[in-house]
Parts: structure tokens; C-alpha cells; sequence
């Protein structure tokens, strides 16, 4: 989805305006994913999430904020909400309790589910007999070993997130340190 040069012009206050510009866009746990649009993505790298003051936008293949919104046609400023009209920094302040072991869980769920992904990709990958195989099918498969190497990355990532969560509640008022976690 190519936005023209002109729309550029408009602050977008909504998360729904960001992901109208995107392909394959679906929800997840933390938010939702798509193809980036900075680079020829195959499966959806790019996470995006809704922040206190923006729309917070990550591509796990390396990508550049400034790439990333420029190739949406958009400013990095744009994915900023306009705060005369935020509606979502007063609901949040008003939001009930942060229930810790729910988010550990869905983190923790996530990890698992990439990194099974990722393996699956892996075992399957070994037994392939690549004797006869095309540029193209080099490319394809290229792509999906490092797709599985980024959900691998992403799965720890998700599993260090849920530990801090657990580890900083946990030791909340006990006096433990952290040591090199």
C-alpha cells in the first residue's frame, strides 16, 4: 500500500491510520505485526504497538525508524499522537491494575510459540535435498531460515521481557539485587 507524497502533510493520531498503510497486518499479544515496507519482507517483521505519546514501530530485520515511516509516506513526527485529542493517554491513566502474571504468561506463551516456529523451520530445512534447487529456490529458502533466526530472537526477547517482569515483582520489597541479570 503506497500512501501519495501529499498525505505526508497529515498528523495521524490513531494506530488504525498507521496500519491502514501497511500489508498482512494481524494482531498479536503485544500489538500487531505486518510486512515492512522499508524492505521486501516476505513474513511480517515489523511489531508495532501502541505507546503513551506514539505509535511505537520495530522492524526485526534492522530496519530505520526514519526508513520505515518514510516508506508509509509518513514523518516520524506523524507517529506521534497529537496530544490535544489523545483519548488513550486518559483512558490508560485510569486503567485497572497491571495484572504482572498475565503479561509474564502471554510473553512467555509467545516465546514458545516463535520458538517452536523456528525450529520447525529448522528441522525441516536439514532434510531438504537442495541438489536440484533454483536461485529462487534459494531465495525463498533463505528467507525462511532467517525468519525462523529472528523468531528465535524474538522468543528471547519475549523470555527475558516475562523473567524481568516476574523477577522485578517478585523481589519487590525483599532487598535482592539483580547480579548480571
Amino acid at each position: 500500500m503506497q500512501p501519495s507524497a501529499n498525505e505526508s502533510d497529515i498528523a495521524f493520531e490513531t494506530m488504525e491510520d498507521v496500519l491502514g498503510r501497511l500489508d498482512r497486518v494481524r494482531p498479536t499479544t503485544r500489538g500487531w505485526s505486518a510486512c515492512c515496507p522499508a524492505h521486501a519482507d516476505r513474513t511480517p517483521s515489523l511489531s508495532l504497538a501502541e505507546g503513551e505519546t506514539c505509535v511505537l514501530v520495530k522492524c526485526w530485520a534492522g530496519c530505520k525508524l526514519d526508513d520505515i515511516a518514510a516508506a508509509m509516506g509518513l514523518r516520524v513526527a506523524d507517529l506521534f499522537y497529537d496530544s490535544a485529542s489523545d483519548k488513550r493517554r486518559t483512558a490508560r491513566s485510569v486503567s485497572k491494575r497491571r495484572d504482572w502474571r498475565k503479561e509474564a504468561a502471554i510473553l512467555e506463551d509467545e516465546a514458545m510459540t516463535l520458538w517452536l516456529h523456528a525450529n520447525a523451520v529448522f528441522a525441516f530445512a536439514s532434510n531438504l535435498d537442495t541438489t536440484a534447487w533454483t536461485d529462487e529456490d534459494w531465495d525463498i529458502a533463505t528467507d525462511a531460515i532467517c525468519g525462523a533466526y529472528g523468531h528465535m530472537e524474538q522468543a528471547e526477547a519475549f523470555d527475558i521481557e516475562a523473567f524481568n517482569i516476574r523477577y522485578t515483582h517478585l523481589t519487590k520489597g525483599v532487598g535482592i539485587e539483580p547480579s548480571g541479570c
